[in-house]
């Protein structure tokens, strides 16, 4: 493996000494694996080659959006409830007291195969829909925020309850840089959704006949949204691992799964120059 030929561009490269010792490593391990024998996966490697080596394909790995939320959806379906729930209260100023479950793709398309979106992290309970929304470069539009409205009350006619709908954007930067519309905050947005077309985005997401474009403005406009900055994130992240007492049961295995995700949001910051203090 260690004959690869040298880079034909300036591409970024990530090496083993990028890596620390944390269990988001062994995600990146996994994928080397299978660059080099995709085979496994039923693909044959690409000709030409996209990459010139893994050291490459490792450093646009960890530029990616899509791998970061990768890490999320394991550390969310793996992270204490206490955890999630102090993240709902600093987010949205109270939490459920019920389990949150963290719904996977394939059990999502299983339950709901004409699923609207495909969420990032979505959290269930008997009261509440919580979902997160990572962006890095990529913005997000009023659709994707309306879809996150059908997928949540989509859940909530299943299940027959009552719940909260909760959307939280994770990105590196304010607010304002959010949106592709460049509203300046959440109130605006909010405006802006009382002239949505909800009739075509119904018809789009293929929903049930039953659901109306009132409901589902309805929905949009009754679901909770806020934003917080991955700076915030690793703050509050940081601070509830380090106040994980030794005596906690499991303390040694709850402070590595905060370690990892918190390793892997600070590399990524320097990685990408990114700054919540970005003009």
């Amino acid at each position: 493996m260690s004959t690869n030929p040298k880079p034909t561009k300036a591409r970024p490269q990530l090496f083993p000494s990028d890596f620390g010792p944390h269990w988001n490593a062994v995600y990146y391990d996994i994928i080397q694996e299978y660059y080099w024998d995709p085979r496994v996966l039923g693909r044959v490697p690409a000709n030409p080659a996209i990459f010139a080596n893994e050291s490459e394909m490792l450093g646009s790995l960890r530029r990616m959006e899509v791998s970061l939320n990768h890490m999320l959806a394991l550390f969310f379906g793996l992270a204490p409830q206490d955890y999630i729930r102090r993240l709902e209260t600093e987010s949205f100023g109270d939490s459920t007291d019920e389990i949150y479950h963290n719904v996977n793709l394939f059990e999502l398309r299983r339950t709901a195969p004409h699923d609207p979106t495909q969420p990032d992290v979505f959290l269930t309970s008997a009261d509440t829909c919580f979902s997160v929304e990572v962006k890095i470069g990529a913005k997000s539009s009023l659709d994707q925020l309306v879809k996150y409205a059908l997928l949540h009350r989509d859940h909530e006619r299943r299940t027959g309850g009552n719940l909260k709908s909760r959307l939280m954007y994770l990105t590196p930067r304010p607010v304002s840089k959010t949106w592709g519309e460049n509203f300046a905050d959440v109130g605006n947005m909010r405006t802006a959704l009382e002239d949505f077309d909800y009739p075509a985005l119904l018809k789009k997401a293929r929903a049930s006949e039953s659901l109306s474009a009132e409901d589902l403005k309805s929905a949009a406009l009754s679901m909770e949204v806020v934003h917080m900055t991955f700076d915030h994130f690793n703050e509050f992240t940081r601070a509830y691992a380090g106040s994980i007492s030794s005596d906690t049961p499991y303390a040694d295995t709850a402070r590595k799964l905060f370690d990892g995700i918190l390793h892997e949001f600070e590399f990524r910051r320097d990685l990408l120059n990114l700054s919540a203090e970005e003009p």
